[in-house]
């Protein structure tokens, strides 16, 4: 099965994973409510780079996969292979 990457669905899965993750940080103790205010701009500033970074790769993959056809000639279109 290959599914294609979507880049918006990454970069909000990420933003929600760090959004909970430091609501659970708060909730354990491990970070005071003081942290918070440099915590939310680089969880932002991470997913952007992932969501930049992916799509970067996804645009490589994507003109390195696609393949052209071989081009032909002005005689090549009007004769059909007969060489009269």
């Amino acid at each position: 099965m290959n599914r294609q990457l979507n880049i918006g669905y990454l970069v909000v899965g990420l933003i929600f994973l760090g959004v909970s993750g430091t609501w659970l940080l708060d909730d354990t103790g491990v970070i005071n409510p003081n942290g918070y205010e440099w915590l939310l701009p680089a969880i932002l500033l991470g997913a952007g780079l992932i969501g930049l970074f992916a799509s970067l790769g996804k645009g490589l993959l994507n003109r390195s996969s696609s393949v052209e056809a071989p081009a032909t000639t002005y005689e090549e279109e009007t004769t059909n292979g007969d060489p009269s």
